[in-house]
Formats: C-alpha cells, sequence, structure tokens
C-alpha cells in the first residue's frame, strides 16, 4: 500500500490497498504539519481493511480516543470524517483526530 497526496499535500490516498471491494480509503487535514500523523492514521485503516476486515460506508473506526467514520464519495472512495468537537455529529476531515493522537502518544 503506498500513499499520494494532493498538490497543497492537504488530502492523502491509499493506493493499492487490498479492500475486497477495490476502493481506495483517504483522508483530508487542515494543516500540513499533520501530513505525517495522516500518512500513520491510513496506514494503521488500510492495515485494518487489508487484514481482511470488510468495511462499509458510515463505518465507524477509533483512533486514539476519538471516533472517525467512513463517508462514500461520489466516486466509491470512501473518505474519512471525524467527530465535531461538540460531539454531536461528523465532520469532514481528520485534523482533530490526529491533534488529539498527537497529544495522547506525546
Amino acid at each position: 500500500m503506498e500513499f499520494i497526496s494532493s498538490e497543497n499535500g492537504l488530502k492523502m490516498t491509499t493506493v493499492g490497498l487490498a479492500s475486497e471491494d477495490g476502493r481506495e480509503i483517504y483522508a483530508e487535514i487542515d494543516d500540513i504539519s499533520l501530513a505525517d500523523e495522516c500518512r500513520s492514521f491510513l496506514r494503521y485503516a488500510g492495515e485494518y481493511i487489508e487484514s481482511r476486515h470488510a468495511i462499509e460506508p458510515g463505518e465507524k473506526l477509533g483512533y486514539g480516543y476519538w471516533i472517525t467514520k467512513l463517508v462514500e464519495d461520489d466516486k466509491r472512495g470512501l473518505c474519512f470524517w471525524e467527530y465535531g468537537p461538540d460531539t454531536v455529529e461528523y465532520v469532514p476531515g481528520i485534523s482533530n483526530t490526529l491533534r488529539f493522537w498527537r497529544g495522547f502518544v506525546a
């Protein structure tokens, strides 16, 4: 499994993920300093999927103590969203998840 980043580096996508349905996963961040953590997160999620865990849109995946959710885009890719700070609804991206993880492991 490899990763590609968008031109501005704020979106990272897997390439060659061995998911059962051939979908790739991706995540967006709001700060380029989170790029390494984003890659680690996608590696963690990709390894979970490659270990034969089928994934579906709407599925939740914990990372540290924060919850993320897979949302299907219009191209059948799966994007990670995270709980908003109010923990009432999910919002696009995983920046807060990665910041919380950074503080958790520091």
